[in-house]
């Protein structure tokens, strides 16, 4: 992919976000259904990948709180051009925890071993990655080397004092509530701090969170998160690399273009890129956008 030398980041308009309505239960419950699983070896358990389409290696890292599910906007779609794999991250989803969950190179190395258990040595492989998986990522494509072709890292953490997690500006949700009280906190919480436009908050998005929040949580990802891993692996990963942020990202500090300048400032040449009017959960909230942008790595 080319690069983008100049200290702005190229964007793409709300206009070309995508204003289709979220795929429901049903579409949810197909792609699943549709999928090829795998399980690899994570500790003394297994790490479980699903697997759609024909083509080029593309692996898909969820983030935190979440699991491939996070994906589910974009799977169809690239698994047009690409051979999917979407991976659940040790101790979330259907995978088991990892020996290891405290650092993303205790995480990573464990995607590491299920990637070359599927995957030959000279497959190509490319990447996409949202948030605490994109962090994680960036230690992953520092230990696999030119094995990656590209990685697209959405709203990654990882980026030391940078990102910030903004508890306190999220509303608190208690089993002590009912159902339709902690459906409201979680459309408020997703309006806050995932997604920018309101409109795809519908009651099949608020499901879809409520589902991912309700799994049983054996990944605790803010330590990873807070860390400066994305940093410490800049100089390292950059060539293989493309940043992608939400104009409205809430996680970053003290704003969005202070967080380009400052990766400028490292690594010259990084190829950042915004997408104007979305927040942090870009892939879900501008899925066009971001699937042609993974398109774009072949």
């Amino acid at each position: 992919m080319g690069k983008n030398t100049s200290m702005q980041p190229r964007k793409q308009t709300a206009s070309q976000m995508s204003n289709r309505a979220y795929v429901g239960p049903a579409d949810i419950e197909r792609l699943d259904r549709s999928a090829i699983l795998h399980r690899t070896p994570c500790g003394e358990g297994k790490l479980v990948w699903r697997q759609w389409g024909k083509g080029p290696v593309l692996i898909l890292v969820h983030g935190g709180f979440g699991c491939w599910k996070h994906w589910v906007r974009n799977i169809e779609e690239l698994s047009k051009s690409f051979t999917v794999y979407a991976v659940d991250l040790p101790g979330l989803g259907d995978s088991d925890p990892a020996p290891d969950a405290t650092t993303a190179e205790g995480v990573a190395s464990v995607l590491e071993q299920g990637i070359d258990v599927l995957f030959n040595k000279d497959e190509p492989l490319y990447i996409g990655a949202f948030s605490l998986g994109a962090a994680i990522t960036a230690s992953l494509i520092r230990s696999l080397g030119d094995r990656v072709r590209h990685a697209l890292l959405i709203g990654t953490s990882g980026i030391g004092l940078m990102w910030y997690p903004a508890i306190e500006k999220l509303a608190r949700r208690s089993s002590k509530m009912s159902v339709e009280e902690q459906r409201e906190v979680i459309r408020k919480n997703l309006a806050v701090s995932m997604i920018a436009d309101r409109r795809l908050i519908d009651e099949d998005t608020i499901s879809l969170q409520f589902d991912m929040l309700a799994q049983e949580r054996r990944l605790i990802g803010l330590p990873i998160s807070q860390s400066s891993i994305v940093l410490e692996c800049l100089s390292t990963i950059g060539k293989h690399t493309t940043f992608v942020w939400g104009e409205l990202d809430l996680y970053l500090k003290p704003d969005l273009k202070s967080v380009i300048k400052d990766l400028n400032s490292r690594v010259s040449g990084l190829d950042i890129r915004t997408i104007k009017g979305a927040g942090h959960w870009a892939n879900f909230e501008a899925d066009e956008i971001v699937s042609n942008m993974l398109l774009d790595m072949l």
